[in-house]
């Protein structure tokens, strides 16, 4: 009789440690499954911000081009305006090539303006998800860990009985 106790016994602790051991790797894998996905995120937002970055260059590049390819003709129509009048036509040609001048200097100055504007921007929105990702991803760490905590009391409550 005590050795069918001892024997029932033995039996019921190898099906209990067999079934928590099933819920542990359990828990386990779906952590693994959360994180995955987590890595996931990060390499989609990674190359996402790669792009937009990627594409904010190009249009700034696009953009300083232009810009360079009218003020070289601006400076040629300006140079054919000088060499066709003379005395007062001269200095009116001059003068008018003067205010173009400033205005160039200006459109360069609001070009450059922009395009760091542009790279800025795209820098503070990669930090913004860099922060945003990092928090969740500490977020999730915490409640994996309540998670494995609570099946851990779990365990060991029905350890007890």
């Amino acid at each position: 009789r005590v050795d069918e106790v001892v024997e029932m016994r033995d039996v019921l602790e190898r099906a209990v440690g067999w079934f928590t051991k099933r819920e542990l790797t359990a828990a386990f894998n779906r952590w693994l499954e959360w994180r995955e996905e987590i890595v996931e995120m990060r390499e989609i937002a990674d190359r996402a911000m790669k792009f937009l970055v990627h594409r904010a260059i190009v249009s700034a590049f696009n953009r300083w081009i232009e810009w360079h390819e009218e003020t070289r003709e601006l400076r040629e129509i300006a140079n054919r305006a000088m060499t066709f009048f003379v005395n007062r036509a001269v200095v009116a040609a001059f003068n008018a090539w003067a205010d173009n001048a400033r205005e160039l200097r200006n459109a360069r100055v609001a070009i450059k303006w922009w395009a760091e504007r542009a790279l800025v921007k795209s820098w503070l929105t990669w930090m913004d998800h860099h922060i945003e990702y990092t928090r969740a991803a500490y977020v999730l760490k915490a409640r994996v860990w309540g998670e494995w905590c609570e099946l851990a009391d779990e365990r060991r409550e029905r350890l007890k009985i």
